[in-house]
């Protein structure tokens, strides 16, 4: 668990069954509809890869669940090693750069379900208003705040989208220009890259949950201090998160 940027359930799911721990479902709080949603997003990524594997050309659904489920598979053998052969790699290169792989996967998943989530918490951020009475000093840093945890939000999601893009154009070098070192590169390189990607999609992932949890409905009125505290607590989350001036 250590070795795991964040404490995203289907990550820690994975992590374990690497070492051969099955706990039961009850422990993780993906829910079932997120992982099936999560599984199909990651059939539809490797549709192109199955075309290229196919001579035929064909895709038919369990020609894609064949390959989803060798993709997916954490135990080692002939069939899950068919990628790391083709591309050169040492069979602990090629599972660790697999395990990272579905970590992308997953975390590409994620940003496209939160980033509707993430303009709305934005805006909620912007349009709170304490309660009772506040003074200068709480005001100008509220509002100094709002701006800072705006912008390293948005920053955050940039710099996400822009490790995601690695991916997705060594990626797609493999399965549409036919160029596999291209993907052997990205395999090698996504440890590295996999603990910040982790790290900021939990950080954005944090200020979404707390935020809906915090100001939803019936949830009562805030007073000037407990919010500047969430403001420094979203800023902490962010600050190590993007590349701060």
């Amino acid at each position: 668990m250590d070795r795991t940027p964040s404490l995203d359930p289907f990550l820690l799911r994975e992590q374990l069954s690497r070492v051969g721990v099955e706990p039961a479902d009850c422990y993780f709080s993906l829910s079932e509809s997120d992982f099936k949603s999560m599984l199909e997003f990651v059939r539809a990524e490797i549709t192109p890869l199955v075309k290229m594997s196919m001579s035929t050309g064909a895709t038919g659904v369990r020609s894609i669940e064949r390959m989803a489920s060798k993709i997916l598979s954490n135990v080692p053998g002939e069939d899950t090693n068919i990628l790391g052969t083709t591309l050169r790699m040492s069979a602990s290169e090629y599972h660790e750069g697999v395990f990272c792989w579905k970590g992308f996967l997953y975390y590409k998943w994620s940003l496209g379900v939160l980033m509707k989530d993430v303009v709305a918490v934005s805006a909620k951020l912007d349009s709170i208003k304490p309660k009772g009475a506040v003074d200068t000093i709480s005001k100008t840093y509220i509002n100094r705040s709002r701006k800072t945890v705006r912008d390293r939000i948005v920053r955050t999601c940039k710099e996400v989208k822009g490790t995601l893009q690695i991916y997705d154009t060594a990626y797609s070098a493999l399965t549409q220009e036919g160029k596999p070192m291209a993907f052997r590169e990205f395999l090698l390189k996504a440890p590295s890259l996999f603990t910040r990607l982790g790290e900021q999609v939990g950080a954005l992932q944090h200020i979404v949950s707390f935020t809906n949890y915090r100001f939803g409905p019936r949830r009562g009125y805030i007073g000037s201090e407990e919010l500047m505290d969430i403001l420094i607590d979203f800023e902490l989350s962010l600050r190590d998160r993007v590349d701060v001036d």
